[in-house]
């Protein structure tokens, strides 16, 4: 073989070793970049696996705080019934109290006018004891039994005069009563 064949195997054998030095440089430079890159993988995988266990601690509180909400809706829905229900005995009440206003007035109206009627009749009865004559007198203008029914007239009078004040405290009460519920 010839040294010029010699040489330039030689020359080509440097140029592939100096190629292969530069591929070694760069796959060493790719190996440290490599290393890198995975370093950033395993703290990007740390930072995600926090990330899940918070997602998680997260997902576990929305599923409790959806428990809690839909035990509110089931209560906000009772109160709702309940709020109704007091509403139609609101408007139950309100249409009694307009009954018992209306009854209040004719009561009154009835109680002015037993009043008034108690106060003639007191009148008409103070003029009757002032007109009273002796029993000797009347003997002989009245019978027994005619004396008899006006002593049981002036009885019947007294106690009905008594029952009807009776009534009117009764009323009065009444009327006090509903107006103080009113």
């Amino acid at each position: 073989m010839s040294e010029q064949l010699l040489s330039k195997i030689l020359g080509k054998l440097e140029s592939i070793d100096t190629r292969l030095s530069n591929v070694e440089n760069r796959i060493g430079s790719l190996e440290d970049r490599m290393g890198n890159v995975e370093n950033r993988i395993g703290s990007l995988e740390d930072r995600m696996g926090n990330v899940e266990n918070r997602i998680g601690s997260l997902e576990d509180r929305m599923g409790s705080l959806e428990g809690r909400m839909g035990s509110l809706e089931d209560r906000m829905g009772s109160l709702e019934g309940r709020m109704g229900s007091l509403e139609d005995r609101i408007g139950s009440l309100e249409g009694r109290m307009g009954n018992v206003e209306e009854q209040s007035g004719e009561t009154n109206q009835i109680v002015k006018a037993l009043m008034h009627r108690t106060e003639e009749l007191d009148a008409k009865f103070d003029g009757l004891l002032h007109t009273v004559v002796t029993k000797e007198c009347i003997a002989p203008l009245a019978t027994r039994e005619d004396i008899a029914r006006i002593a049981e007239t002036q009885e019947l009078h007294t106690q009905w005069l008594r029952k009807l004040s009776a009534d009117t405290t009764q009323h009065e009460l009444e009327i006090n009563r509903l107006k103080v519920a009113k």
